[in-house]
């Protein structure tokens, strides 16, 4: 047991020591303004990761993301978008609903209790949650990024509009410019644990459903 129990903080603190190099990378060569903090969603890991002002994890979330791999190059090709964007709304999704073309119909809380909506130059992309918690950790979104639902509704009471939102490579970080790594100065990151908050569902906001719900209005991003 004491082996197992060993083996098991080995692979934690190998797993904490490349998240920190990863993001080491992703501030040095997307250079996010710090004052508020960012998130990275790397598609390699499967992970969404709050990083604080102080350039500290704050938590880190597994997550699905785009069907098919790559970076987004038109509406409907299922892909994720990578690059670095911005939060630019909070919205309650708990009475959203969405036919995902699959045969079931159309389902109730598909995107879980919030959606906070990217602004990533193509309509409808957001962090959410789901109604298949089974989806986290796999390729299963027509764009989006999905966490559980517990998780997003932690989620939304850490970040803040305007927050920036990285979306790391297919192919992860390691794939950059070397010359724009090397170049840029970043501040030192302390890796957390990887952990699972559970967090009551804050009060219901109001706001438009994206151009896909009901009603079929968009009136951020056109």
């Amino acid at each position: 047991m004491q082996k197992i129990v060993l083996c098991l903080v080995m692979l934690f603190v190998a797993v904490s020591a490349c998240l920190a190099e990863d993001l080491q990378k992703v501030i040095s060569y997307y250079q996010p303004a710090m004052d508020k903090g960012f998130i990275y969603v790397s598609k390699v890991d499967m992970t969404l990761t709050l990083v604080g002002a102080d350039g500290k994890v704050v938590v880190t979330y597994p997550m699905a993301c785009g069907r098919n791999r790559g970076h987004k190059q038109r509406k409907g090709d299922f892909r994720t978008p990578e690059g670095k964007f911005s939060l630019q709304q909070i919205q309650d999704a708990s009475k959203w609903t969405h036919d995902f073309n699959d045969g079931k119909g159309v389902i109730k809380n598909a995107y879980g209790p919030y959606f906070m909506r990217l602004k990533t130059g193509f309509s409808g992309i957001g962090i959410h949650g789901t109604h298949d918690p089974a989806s986290i950790g796999t390729r299963a979104t027509e764009g989006c990024i999905r966490l559980n639902n517990e998780n997003v509704a932690a989620l939304q009471k850490k970040v803040t509009l305007g927050m920036p939102v990285i979306i790391g490579p297919e192919k992860g970080v390691a794939s950059l410019p070397e010359k724009t790594l090397a170049s840029a100065s970043a501040k030192p990151v302390k890796p957390a644990d990887v952990v699972s908050e559970k967090s009551a569902y804050a009060d219901t906001l109001k706001f438009a459903a994206p151009a896909w719900c009901w009603p079929p209005k968009d009136p951020i991003q056109k």
